[in-house]
């Protein structure tokens, strides 16, 4: 009798301490107070950030990381532009040579029409045509005629004409290149028709068809801060330093190489379950809660009384603890294919 669960296709013989044990499937971690990273701490090496700054999103990084990281950004879209660029150049080069072979393919068919190196069958087709078309002056009524003539009349007329010459010389130039590019039109038709008529030959390693270099164009012409998703632009003009207040330490743990910070405001010591704030102008980092009662209604920073406005109050992100209630993943995924 065939299975009726959900993991209907999965082999029976398999046991479920066997199927974790292997690196296949969506794997699942409830992740710790130690996986989280520190609220002073560099998101780009991950140590505790020297001469740190942020971003306009309150991204907290090291300095030199982070010039290092858009110097690095700097460099490759330059060189992913100058790449892109080389392509486009050499496919218009492509595509002017493919217009000179087709002008040079009519004008040589035109000599062997001239010079009557033309088949046979094709000059006698040529003139069974010409012989089967009925003479325009004999079948034309007068009517048609006056017409004509009047027409030849008037535009004998506008030849006189400057500006009708300019318009008439602008027409013939417009017809000329559209004929030029149905000539290189119809000369890479035929191309490709040939091309597809030895394609089925595929696996023939003559016959092997070839995929062009394709250089995309960048995605972006500006660095990224990559510690959100989506990624949002960053630039030097908007980084701001960030200054953390130094905690008092106790003598028993004066010994600690770890370093603590403490909200100047209300000298609590900061760890990944504050809320944290920074004021751009002074760089001074605050809780959420000595922000919003002193600084942002007095309009002025309460450590070193600089002007801080609403708009220069910039919430600094952090991952939270290894809890629920931080409001932060606690969990991480990875998708991959199922073992079956």
């Amino acid at each position: 009798m065939t299975r009726h669960s959900k993991n209907n296709t999965a082999l029976g013989f398999f046991t479920y301490a066997e199927r974790h044990m292997l690196d296949y499937g969506t794997k699942k971690q409830r992740l710790t107070t130690a996986a989280k990273r520190r609220f002073d701490a560099c998101y780009l090496c991950q140590q505790t950030a020297r001469d740190p700054q942020c971003c306009s999103q309150g991204h907290l990084a090291c300095k030199e990381c982070f010039y290092e990281h858009i110097l690095t950004q700097k460099t490759d879209i330059a060189r992913q532009q100058k790449r892109f660029q080389a392509q486009q150049n050499r496919l218009a080069e492509e595509k002017t040579a493919q217009k000179h072979a087709a002008e040079s393919e009519l004008v040589a068919k035109f000599e062997k029409t001239e010079t009557g190196l033309l088949s046979s069958s094709s000059a006698h087709q040529q003139s069974a045509a010409e012989t089967t078309l009925p003479s325009s002056s004999d079948n034309a009524s007068p009517k048609l005629l006056t017409q004509s003539a009047n027409a030849h009349t008037g535009a004998s007329d506008n030849d006189s004409k400057p500006n009708d010459f300019k318009s008439r010389f602008q027409a013939a130039k417009k017809r000329s290149h559209a004929d030029s590019e149905q000539r290189v039109q119809n000369l890479a038709d035929s191309k490709s028709s040939s091309s597809k008529a030895v394609l089925p030959s595929f696996w023939l390693p003559s016959l092997a068809p070839e995929a062009g270099d394709t250089v995309p164009a960048p995605e972006s012409q500006q660095p990224m801060c990559t510690a959100s998703d989506p990624h949002h632009p960053v630039s030097l003009k908007k980084l701001y330093s960030v200054h953390f207040t130094q905690a008092q330490a106790s003598p028993s743990q004066q010994s600690k190489t770890v370093s603590e910070w403490m909200c100047p405001s209300c000298l609590k010591h900061l760890s990944n379950g504050t809320k944290l704030t920074l004021a751009r102008r002074c760089g001074h980092v605050l809780c959420q809660q000595c922000m919003d009662q002193f600084v942002k209604d007095a309009g002025v920073c309460n450590v070193c009384s600089a002007k801080c406005k609403s708009s220069d109050i910039i919430p600094l992100q952090y991952e939270g603890t290894g809890f629920a209630g931080s409001g932060t993943a606690v969990e991480a995924h990875r998708y991959d294919v199922a073992f079956r």
